[in-house]
């Protein structure tokens, strides 16, 4: 059984994919919601008794500074985080290392992470019309597993790749 109060999303998404694919993931919830947009949103957040789905993009191998520099003003309380990470059908570089590790540093656990591939925001040729329907599918098998981890209380320690020091911007 899910022991939550809410669901909160946190996104930066300026093409609006990465919303799109953190929205998928969270219909799987039956809980209320709160969105952040960190487009706009630039405020202190502590984030308790609730599960926070984090979706980002990489801008050439890296998180984004302004998501790092807003991300970093959000703490968790040992708060279990499901990390998406979306890229333009390339590389995803140090990015999901990057991400992670902000994360953890700031008291999130992290239960689940995706790589997710979306059309290039630059290069529409690159991951044309992606994320597809067979996209939406393993995203939504994805979700359906993190349910279940989470009603078995399964929680086992996520490692990505990565390397460090993390690549220039």
């Amino acid at each position: 059984m899910l022991k939550f109060k809410k669901l909160s999303k946190v996104y930066f998404s300026p093409s609006g994919t990465t919303e799109k694919i953190v929205n998928e993931v969270a219909k799987h919830f039956n809980l209320n919601r709160e969105n952040y947009n960190l487009l706009s949103f630039d405020e202190e957040k502590t984030f308790t008794d609730e599960l926070v789905i984090i979706g980002v993009p990489v801008f050439d191998g890296r998180i984004p500074k302004l998501v790092c520099k807003r991300l970093s003003k959000m703490k968790g309380t040992n708060t279990k985080a499901i990390v998406i990470l979306n890229y333009g059908n390339i590389s995803y570089g140090d990015a999901l290392l990057e991400l992670t590790e902000l994360l953890k540093e700031n008291n999130f656990q992290i239960i689940g992470v995706a790589t997710t591939v979306s059309q290039h925001s630059h290069f529409s040729e690159i991951g044309h019309n992606r994320p597809d329907n067979d996209d939406l599918e393993k995203i939504n098998e994805f979700s359906k597993k993190i349910v279940e981890k989470l009603e078995n209380g399964i929680e086992n320690e996520i490692f990505v790749s990565g390397y460090k020091p993390y690549q220039d911007y």
